[in-house]
């Protein structure tokens, strides 16, 4: 049924380089069943004709869009963060999809607890395939049905820290939550958004819809991105420990488990990859909080080798990091 009043939700939509698929996302916003909503577009520089289709798009009584020199995506999600006039954030990739019950479900939990500091969904994928469609992410799909036993609500700022379970595109946020715990963090150029979540779940208990309300699209540059891969996970690890006390990696286990869990990740992809300086020392990071895990040292081991064998090595199909 069509919501024509309750609050004000922000939409925020930042756009680079991304023209072909914006409508789509925009459209998506705008097809709410809950119809009280403004969609703010943040230009990031692009370089492409995605200006002229944003031009388009803000005609729209319910668009505004601003432009700015290229900063990334956690400094335009912050300069639409400043620019909403809402009570409630809402957070849509350029190349992403709602479906239109997604707002108004989600409004529904935050008015049965007005404590909740965030509320998410659950997600399904779509890839584009060699003939220009759009077909079912079989992959990601099943890959998204074996996280949803891990989703969680309620308190679960550990859980945050430790686990990927939240897709941005799926979250909202009330506004003053933000304000309290502040934006994306610029210095991150991945990870931003579960530090994001980290620093709400310290304070706010969770909680999501359990039905598949985003549609979350693979094309293109984004086919290889894997959250749990993300090369400055270790930063934002870092970070956390450093603003909680009780997240100290000196005294917290399950902190430094889950900080070696991403050190070996992020060194086996380096090594992987030929980067050894950042193979060796992800890895020596792994070895130093988990020395008891014997994979720890071999990976270091294999990143002392010459470079002959490295390559050889490498030739060798990847196979999957123990968790």
């Amino acid at each position: 049924m069509s919501d024509s009043g309750g609050p004000l939700v922000s939409v925020i939509v930042p756009a680079y380089n991304t023209g072909q698929f914006l409508p789509e996302a925009v459209d998506s916003a705008l097809g709410q069943t809950h119809e009280r909503l403004e969609v703010i577009i943040v230009d990031d520089g692009s370089t492409d004709d995605t200006p002229a289709v944003i031009e388009k798009l803000a005609a729209h009584p319910q668009v505004r869009a601003f432009r700015q020199d290229n900063a990334g995506p956690a400094a335009a999600r912050n300069r639409g963060v400043e620019e909403a006039r809402g009570e409630y954030i809402a957070f849509l990739d350029s190349d992403d999809l709602w479906l239109p019950e997604k707002t108004e479900k989600q409004l529904d939990l935050f008015r049965q607890n007005e404590a909740l500091g965030l509320v998410y969904c659950l997600r399904r994928g779509r890839i584009l395939d060699e003939q220009g469609e759009w077909t079912e992410d079989k992959e990601r799909n099943r890959r998204y049905a074996e996280k949803e036993k891990d989703y969680r609500r309620g308190n679960c700022f550990r859980e945050a820290v430790e686990e990927v379970f939240i897709a941005l595109p799926s979250a909202m946020v009330p506004a003053n939550v933000l304000r309290n715990v502040g934006g994306f963090d610029t210095d991150l150029i991945t990870a931003e958004d579960r530090h994001l979540y980290a620093r709400i779940a310290h304070d706010y208990p969770f909680d999501y819809v359990e039905e598949p309300l985003v549609i979350v699209r693979r094309h293109g540059n984004n086919l290889s991105w894997d959250p749990e891969r993300e090369p400055q996970t270790l930063d934002f690890l870092r970070k956390i420990a450093e603003q909680y006390p009780e997240c100290s990696l000196g005294r917290q286990g399950w902190m430094r488990a889950a900080y070696a869990r991403q050190a070996r990740i992020s060194g086996f992809d380096a090594l992987h990859d030929g980067r050894m300086s950042q193979a060796r020392r992800e890895l020596w990071e792994a070895c130093r909080y988990r020395p008891w895990r014997p994979g720890n040292w071999a990976h270091l081991a294999a990143s002392l080798l010459p470079g002959a064998i490295l390559k050889a090595l490498r030739r060798i199909k990847r196979r999957p990091v123990r968790r």
